[in-house]
């Protein structure tokens, strides 16, 4: 019987190991990502892209902090839920009409989402293009999509904003 109680016990303080363990991990990763968006906040070049979720029921929010000279840039989302089986949600440059990939957003399971975007030399290009209107999150079925066919589920605050009127005194 005190060997069973003994096994028992060993199993289960293995098991808390393990969640320990997977805690630890995602609090190291956390910890990473948050140093690397303070380091792009602290420096001169950082440009900020915020982002609200479209409807009044789409809790999600986030920013993208971006610096083209050192090629770094970091995505921030909250409260946005892991996308249905089978589908993903794809991060959009919007210059003009045109929307140009730039990649995958991976929410955690819990709706958050802190990753390094691996934007390309010429993917930074297009945030400086005289007719750069803003990003867009749409959820999709091909992760492979060249244009977007789902429902956008995130927008930065560039898109669809009214243009002020300069007025003269």
């Amino acid at each position: 019987m005190f060997v069973a109680v003994l096994g028992f016990d060993y199993y289960r303080l293995r098991q808390n190991l393990g969640f320990l363990t997977a805690d630890n991990q995602r609090l190291r990763q956390e910890l990473s990502q948050s140093q690397a968006v303070n380091t792009l906040l602290q420096e001169s070049g950082t440009r900020l892209f915020t982002f609200r979720g479209v409807n009044a029921t789409n809790a999600a929010s986030g920013s993208i902090m971006m610096n083209p000279e050192r090629e770094k840039a970091v995505m921030v989302v909250r409260n946005l839920p892991a996308p249905p089986p089978g589908y993903v949600y794809l991060l959009w440059t919007v210059i003009d009409s045109r929307k140009l990939p730039c990649g995958e957003v991976k929410p955690y399971s819990w709706g958050d989402f802190t990753s390094q975007l691996p934007f390309t030399a010429q993917m930074y290009a297009e945030f400086y293009h005289p007719q750069f209107r803003g990003l867009i999150v749409t959820l999709e079925k091909d992760p492979n999509s060249s244009r977007p066919t789902g429902p956008i589920v995130m927008k930065s605050s560039q898109i669809g904003a009214k243009k002020k009127v300069k007025v003269g005194w």
